[in-house]
């Protein structure tokens, strides 16, 4: 039977010091489960932080798309109303 299981690749992590996470290496797969260890999970959330960080940028340097900057808006949390 074949499995698929989500991953996430896991990038360098030099110079993050927000909270701690686990140790794996550069360029390897965390597997996402239920049964994933706290630090594992810190890891899972600073490195898909990081990518929506990454699209932010990618889409605020586009041409003068309004639409990036309204993104990138929302994933800073401007314009919630609390």
């Amino acid at each position: 039977m074949i499995a698929i299981q989500p991953v996430l690749e896991i990038y360098a992590l030099d110079g993050f010091d927000l909270w701690p996470v686990a140790e794996i290496e550069p360029f390897d797969f965390l597997p996402l489960s239920g049964g994933l260890s706290p630090a594992e999970l810190r890891t899972a959330v600073m490195r898909i932080a990081g990518l929506l960080r990454e699209v932010a940028d990618e889409l605020a340097t586009a041409q003068g798309d309004g639409r990036a900057r309204v993104l990138e808006a929302g994933l800073q949390g401007e314009g919630q109303d609390e």
